[in-house]
């Protein structure tokens, strides 16, 4: 069995969904207050209605009785209406105009006893805290005038009820006293309300600011950490970050025992392009071969510039042919590559050094070591070629992987 503290959660829940039922911007609190606000008042003047009717049939005022009860239908069926149309301000406005004639109706004829007059000094409290300062201020004035016209004049009119002076003497101050109470907290409300706005859009602006800010520390740690990794010239690795990566690379073949591939590549006769085209173009011939390098290799594959017109690559996952069939696919790209400078073509040419793990190694330096021994062989034996690595003794020879 819920206990009552849950119960009472439930009740209260559902109260409220009622009260909010067909509001169609919850998110405005303003709205939200006014919206919750009309219902409430609604179903009090609804119930209050009833009341009266009942009274009225009671004392065998039934004429009276029918207009307090067609009031009631009205005013009720307005907390329906309400949630079938998004402009619920014109509903409130509809109903605190019906709610001013039907006080009004009250003062002249003083529903058969006269003491319903006071039920006219809830208007200044609902005009005020449903249509705000300017329109509660017209509509309770109106009530107020209407009541005053009453009392002064109401004898000469036979079908307007005569108050007794006490009764006038104890209503008009406690009207009054009620409308400026109304009038006061909604005023400071509005201050309040406006001061929070400002604060708000104060907040809104630092978090904006504060947004615009992290973005650029965000690019800045970015560039930082490009020019950290990147080499300017060759959009590769720098060699620090390589060497740090490949390390890591070289972790995980071993931990799993997979195949791990380096390829070592070095432009041929570079310092003779640098010599006789200048620097400029020796830059251009650098990063035109890395970035064809780079195209062809897969995103898990390691890339970086090792030093000078060298570069290397780390191929996880790879063995040998694999690497093999890679270095030659680029060696084609490279000496396919024609650039033109003083209206003479360069014909550009690569070697390229390969090496496999063969599960003895256990630093980096291993794999630069032999994949530039591999390297030099391919420049001594006339550039412009692929050769892989070959262990120099004959225990080493037997673990060679031949090449289908």
């Amino acid at each position: 069995m819920p206990s009552p503290l849950n119960m009472l959660n439930t009740l209260r829940y559902r109260v409220w969904n009622i009260l909010t039922s067909g509001l169609h911007h919850k998110n405005d609190i303003d709205s939200l207050r006014k919206f919750v606000l009309t219902n409430i008042i609604i179903l009090s003047a609804s119930l209050a209605l009833l009341i009266l009717s009942t009274q009225s049939f009671l004392k065998g005022h039934i004429y009276i009785g029918i207009v307090d009860l067609i009031f009631f239908i009205f005013v009720f069926n307005m907390f329906f209406l309400l949630r079938q149309t998004k402009a619920y301000r014109h509903i409130a406005l509809t109903g605190t105009l019906a709610a001013g004639i039907f006080f009004s109706y009250l003062i002249i004829t003083g529903s058969g006893s006269g003491m319903a007059i006071f039920w006219t000094l809830t208007y200044p409290l609902i005009t005020i805290l449903l249509m705000g300062l300017l329109w509660g201020t017209l509509l309770s004035s109106l009530i107020l005038a209407v009541a005053i016209g009453v009392f002064l004049w109401g004898n000469k009119l036979s079908f307007v009820f005569v108050y007794d002076n006490e009764l006038i003497l104890s209503f008009i101050p406690v009207y009054i006293s009620i409308y400026l109470f109304a009038f006061t907290k909604e005023k400071t409300r509005k201050i309040v309300q406006q001061r929070l706005l400002g604060s708000n859009l104060k907040l809104a602006s630092a978090n904006k600011e504060k947004e615009v800010l992290i973005k650029k520390l965000k690019q800045a740690m970015h560039k930082v950490q490009v020019i950290s990794t990147i080499d300017p010239l060759t959009s590769l690795f720098n060699r620090r970050y390589f060497e740090s990566e490949a390390t890591k690379e070289i972790a995980r073949a071993m931990r799993y025992d997979q195949p791990l591939s380096t390829i070592m590549v070095d432009i041929d006769h570079f310092k003779r392009i640098n010599d006789t085209y200048g620097h400029t173009c020796g830059d251009h011939v650098l990063a035109v071969v890395a970035d064809i390098c780079k195209k062809n290799l897969r995103t898990s594959d390691l890339h970086g510039r090792y030093g000078g017109e060298e570069f290397i690559f780390l191929l996880p996952g790879t063995t040998t042919k694999g690497a093999y069939q890679l270095a030659e696919r680029l060696r084609c790209a490279v000496d396919n590559l024609k650039i033109t400078r003083n209206n003479k073509t360069l014909n550009i040419t690569a070697s390229f050094g390969i090496y496999e793990r063969r599960g003895d190694e256990t630093e980096l330096k291993d794999f630069f070591d032999r994949s530039d021994e591999a390297l030099y062989t391919a420049k001594k034996t006339g550039r412009n070629r692929v050769v892989i690595w070959q262990p120099k003794t004959e225990q080493d020879l037997e673990k060679t992987i031949k090449i289908g």
